[in-house]
């Protein structure tokens, strides 16, 4: 059985490196494995394999392959990952490794604001001794999280251990959180009750530009967006429009409609938006972490059972 490994090997995050690739041949000493650095490399290989694990930036596709029964992809989305190209294909995604430093940028970001850290960075630059800059604190405000899966209800607990409220939004009545404080049943609710609305929702149909104008206004003026799941939930425009009028106080970006985000968008050049170059996710565990939750997925299929983290293909996660 042979398992074709698509990943950069020099990428300072996303590299797979010889202690991950000897992790999983301990796990299956049998397994042929080979490493392709580039989408053509991987092409080439890809007709005999039998497991794909790739980083979505160099998916060769699967059009190639004569035996291939898994895809894993290295990363949560799976937007790279046409459907086509699954038909009789497992395709399994990394969702939940990302968790932990999500829910410390979220936050990290919370905290600039309130402590004004971006506005004192500029002062520090002009070499102003300002202390007339506004400062709160984040014990007794609310949280709103959009998406209450495993990145969600781990931003949910570092919010409590914060001293937040936490509320999140669900469509199971049934449904209870260790973490929040309160599951509403229409976004509506969140949106106006939430001094930030943290949204890590994936990119689906249903979705898309779902924060829009009509969202901006149903929250506090004193309000903060934090985006961080997939970009086309926000409409950017309805966005700017919102923060230049004050509809909303801020937000916090680390994904975009599209990215890079354009040098021409208005969005660089607002005093009260922190913007991130999509790597809120990003930490030097990243690859670990991957590797475990692969092997984990390796060792159901080797079995012929269930593999936790399988993409459910028309909800698009």
């Amino acid at each position: 059985m042979k398992l074709l490994i698509a990943c950069d090997r020099k990428h300072h995050v996303l590299a797979i490196k010889d202690s991950h690739i000897g992790k999983i041949r301990n796990e299956a000493p049998d397994l042929e494995i080979v490493v392709a650095e580039t989408a053509d490399a991987a092409k080439k290989e890809l007709h005999d394999a039998d497991i794909l694990l790739t980083n979505p930036y160099i998916y060769p596709g699967t059009s190639a392959a004569r035996k291939l029964k898994w895809v894993h992809a290295t990363s949560a989305g799976v937007e790279r990952f046409p459907p086509d190209d699954f038909r009789g294909i497992i395709l399994t995604n990394s969702s939940g490794i990302h968790a932990l430093p999500m829910a410390e940028y979220a936050a990290a970001v919370m905290l600039a604001f309130e402590k004004a850290l971006i506005p004192l960075s500029r002062s520090q630059k002009r070499r102003e001794w300002n202390r007339g800059h506004h400062t709160s604190e984040l014990r007794g405000k609310t949280a709103g999280i959009l998406g209450l899966g495993r990145i969600g209800t781990e931003i949910a607990r570092t919010c409590r251990a914060l001293g937040m409220k936490v509320i999140g939004v669900t469509r199971d009545n049934g449904r209870t959180s260790e973490f929040a404080d309160a599951l509403k049943g229409h976004i509506d609710d969140v949106l106006k009750d939430s001094d930030y609305v943290i949204s890590v929702l994936p990119a689906t149909k249903e979705t898309r530009h779902m924060l829009n104008e009509a969202a901006f206004s149903k929250m506090k003026k004193t309000a903060r967006l934090i985006s961080m799941g997939r970009g086309t939930v926000v409409d950017e425009a309805a966005l700017v429009k919102a923060l230049k009028a004050g509809v909303i106080a801020g937000a916090a970006l680390d994904v975009f409609e599209k990215e890079p985000l354009p040098k021409e968008s208005p969005l660089w050049e607002m005093e009260n938006v922190i913007i991130t170059p999509h790597n809120s996710s990003w930490s030097e565990k990243y690859m670990d972490r991957m590797t475990d939750l692969f092997i984990e997925n390796l060792r159901a299929f080797l079995a012929g059972k269930k593999m936790p983290n399988e993409v459910d293909l028309q909800r698009g996660y």
